[in-house]
């Protein structure tokens, strides 16, 4: 069986916490009781509306967000701020993967 990136179990555990498969709150609790530091971004540094407004649209559907053809591109940037603000982030699990994604681009380039 292939092996899951680390982006699609990203994706998969958002999709849960949507559909409201785990218990609210549960894996902030898992992620404290491994002593892992959970952030929840306070404000967003991320400039969306530099975005086009295709890239918003990607961004919208992969998270299911409920968007309208109609939807300009500032209520698609304001949807998204807010849904980005709710996401939570565990930094240590972001940086790990990040690092092993460097070793592994470094490694195939050798």
């Amino acid at each position: 069986m292939p092996r899951k990136s680390s982006r699609s179990t990203v994706l998969e555990s958002q999709r849960r916490k949507r559909a409201g498969d785990a218990v609210s709150g549960s894996e902030d609790v898992d992620a404290r009781k491994r002593n892992k530091r959970v952030r929840r971004p306070e404000a967003s540094h991320i400039s969306f509306s530099n975005l086009d407004i295709a890239t918003l649209r990607v961004y919208a559907s992969i998270f299911d967000l409920r968007i309208r053809k109609t939807d300009k591109k500032a209520d698609l940037v304001d949807k998204i701020e807010a849904h980005f603000a709710t996401l939570a982030v565990d930094e240590n699990t972001v940086i790990s993967y990040f690092l092993n994604r460097l070793k592994k681009d470094f490694d195939q380039m050798a």
